[in-house]
């Protein structure tokens, strides 16, 4: 994709102006003249031009742009930012309009002055709105020419002011004989609208993905370019063969179009490997963001001088935006932000962000982690098999806590694995309507009840016959079950926030492999998944070697760890490193809130029918513990990623078997990361229920 890209938009065999366009077969006649005089406006743009005519209006574009990026323009830019982000530091706010767009309207005064910049954004935005609606929509065109008539007559008139250095060169353009009004109007059009509202998406983007982890631990120059990749303001350009041509698979003859997915390709994999990460990409050509070649867009400078002064400011103050609601325009050919919602953050306090380490197999870290990268989780998915561990893990997703970082859950979903799937989902309804508040008011999704191949297993010795201990039950709210089954409620809740989205696989995979199977972008669309299973060391808890969730369903654990390259492992083993003393133990549920009597009642049946669980000298916490990495990723401190496989062989000892690559041979999958070490500190703190 990413190549073939390149190939078009660098070639002297493609022309980017249309010479006829067969939709316009379907209008009136004083339809088609007027669509054909706003085509006529938008050649004179050099991004919509070709040959010596581009050549020219190039020329002039830079020359106006040539002193406008000025070292005051980082000082006004940074006053603003502090000034801005020093109200907004109590609360929630709307980042977009609170900071990136007074922020990118500092790139148009720059160019035209402040008299002028409010009404040249305003008349720009409407010529956008025209571009990005790949429908024929004769109300914006008509719009869209209206504004033109109103733009040249205001540059008509601005330089009777004392005009900046840009409105300048465009009075030059207006009484140049080769160039004249429409030019310079329609490079007034372009550069204005180019300038303010890609900034606004790139700033946004700034806010909704670098976190402080981000600032501190990466080149600025590396964010800087990551922003830009992944902003891709123009999504898609139209390119006409000038002669006969090959792309890929595809053999174009003369006056063929295509179109250029640039966003699609800044996210090619092949091309930026990991394309959801902040990362440094080496010795990779730049994105296509700001185009390629004789069309790459001479005001890329402005913008990233904007967005550097965001990244400079916060990385300076020590704080980020903690993202809490994002809305986007429905519009596929741009990238436009409505709103985004969301507090500051200091570096110093732990945020509910999801960690995208530039890592390689083999990789290691034992240092603190109080921030990461990457995007800000939206939501939750939480994929579980309740189980007493899993009632803890539950509460801590669903519960408040001063403490814990409070992420919205989008659904529980249930899978069969501690008992049958009808026991655990009424488990999770009981649980979650026993909880109260917004527990229970979230939905419960039923999901697989038997492994996606190999003999059934279940762990009611461990759990009791009911899951949760043979608990004596009392009424509380009912819960009901949704009607979506498991699969494909994770697939809806990737796809209505895509990159936003954390499953928390607490159970066996057999619905997170289903999903995967119905929907083979899930990797792309999720931000991550935490899983609780395997056993990386061969001590199993199932057979001598295998560790239940994996042992329960081989053939699901092994396609999921082969599928998702954003995936965080809690073994069996480190749970095994990670226990805790009586005294912790019961000081997990000591809290006054109902989630902690429940989680105490269960604790109490469990000691009162089980003496030998009553005096046991440590207590393991698995799930909890796989909750706790996905709430807060800085509680991780040492980890290593390695390509992870599981083994199937009914009655065998390679049945659930998980097997290692700790020598980094194979390429057929993604590196896991693998937790090995947390903050025991901080740990003791997230799982307590208050």
């Amino acid at each position: 994709m990413a190549r073939d890209v390149r190939q078009v938009l660098a070639s002297d065999h493609f022309w980017s102006e249309r010479a006829a366009d067969r939709r316009n077969g379907a209008l009136t006649e004083e339809d088609r003249e007027r669509r054909e005089a706003l085509r006529d406006f938008y050649a004179h743009w050099p991004v919509f031009s070709d040959g010596d005519r581009h050549r020219r209006l190039r020329r002039a574009a830079i020359r106006l742009l040539r002193d406008v990026v000025t070292p005051g323009l980082p000082s006004s830019c940074e006053r603003l930012v502090a000034h801005r982000l020093n109200q907004s530091r109590a609360g929630t706010f709307d980042g977009m309009e609170r900071v990136a767009r007074p922020l990118a309207r500092e790139a148009v005064v720059a160019l035209t002055g402040r008299a002028g910049a409010d009404r040249l954004i305003e008349l720009g935005g409407v010529v956008m709105n025209e571009l990005a609606t790949p429908r024929i929509e004769m109300a914006r065109i008509d719009a869209a020419l209206e504004v033109i008539d109103a733009l040249r007559d205001w540059l008509r008139t601005a330089p009777a002011g004392p005009p900046s250095a840009f409105v300048a060169g465009l009075a030059e353009l207006w009484e140049d004989d080769t160039l004249g009004p429409d030019v310079a109007t329609a490079l007034l059009t372009q550069i204005v609208t180019g300038a303010y509202e890609p900034t606004v998406t790139a700033l946004c983007l700034v806010g909704e993905r670098v976190t402080g982890g981000v600032l501190a631990e990466s080149p600025r120059q590396t964010v800087l370019e990551e922003v830009v990749r992944l902003a891709t303001p123009f999504r898609f350009a139209s390119r006409y063969a000038r002669r006969p041509v090959t792309v890929g698979p595809h053999r174009l003859d003369v006056g063929d179009g295509i179109v250029l997915c640039l966003g699609t390709a800044n996210f090619d994999p092949d091309h930026y490997p990991e394309p959801l990460e902040l990362r440094r990409r080496g010795r990779t050509p730049r994105s296509f963001s700001f185009g390629a070649g004789e069309h790459y867009c001479p005001g890329a400078p402005l913008a990233q001088a904007i967005t550097g002064v965001l990244l400079d400011s916060l990385t300076r103050l020590g704080v980020h935006l903690s993202v809490e609601r994002v809305e986007r325009e429905p519009e596929l050919s741009m990238l436009r932000y409505r709103r985004l919602d969301g507090r500051l953050v200091h570096r110093d306090v732990p945020a509910p962000r999801v960690p995208h380490r530039d890592v390689r197999p083999g990789t290691a870290f034992r240092c603190p982690l109080t921030t990461s990268l990457g995007a800000a989780v939206t939501v939750l998915v939480i994929d579980t098999d309740p189980g007493l561990d899993d009632a803890h893990a539950l509460a801590m997703a669903l519960t408040p806590s001063p403490t814990r970082p409070r992420l919205p859950v989008a659904a529980v979903c249930t899978v069969a694995g501690n008992v049958d799937i009808d026991t655990v989902t009424a488990n999770a309804r009981w649980l979650l309507g026993a909880y109260g508040g917004a527990a229970a008011e979230t939905p419960v999704h039923r999901g697989a009840a038997g492994p996606i191949a190999g003999p059934t297993v279940r762990a009611a010795d461990i759990h009791g016959a009911d899951g949760l201990g043979d608990l004596p039950r009392w009424a509380v709210p009912d819960v009901p079950e949704r009607a979506a089954p498991a699969a494909l409620t994770l697939i809806d809740a990737a796809r209505r926030h895509p990159g936003g989205t954390t499953v928390v696989a607490l159970g066996p995979l057999t619905n997170v492999a289903l999903a995967v199977r119905l929907e083979p972008r899930l990797p792309e669309l999720l931000d991550r998944v935490v899983v609780m299973g395997g056993a990386i060391h061969g001590r199993g808890n199932l057979t001598l070697n295998a560790e239940f969730n994996f042992g329960a369903d081989p053939a699901a654990a092994d396609l999921v760890l082969a599928s998702f390259p954003r995936l965080t492992l809690v073994s069996w083993e480190t749970t095994l490193a990670h226990c805790f003393t009586p005294a912790e133990f019961a000081g997990f549920f000591a809290g006054d809130g109902r989630a902690a009597g429940v989680l105490r009642r269960i604790v109490e049946n469990r000691f009162a029918t089980d003496p030998g669980y009553a005096g046991r000298p440590a207590y393991l916490r698995a799930d909890p513990l796989a909750m706790a990495v996905a709430l807060d990723p800085g509680v991780v401190t040492g980890a290593e990623h390695h390509r992870v496989c599981v083994g199937y062989g009914p009655g065998g000892l390679a049945h659930g078997l998980t097997a290692v690559d700790w020598c980094d041979t194979r390429t057929d999958r993604p590196p896991v990361e693998i937790v090995l070490e947390v903050d025991r500190d901080r740990l003791l703190e997230l799982l307590t229920i208050h």
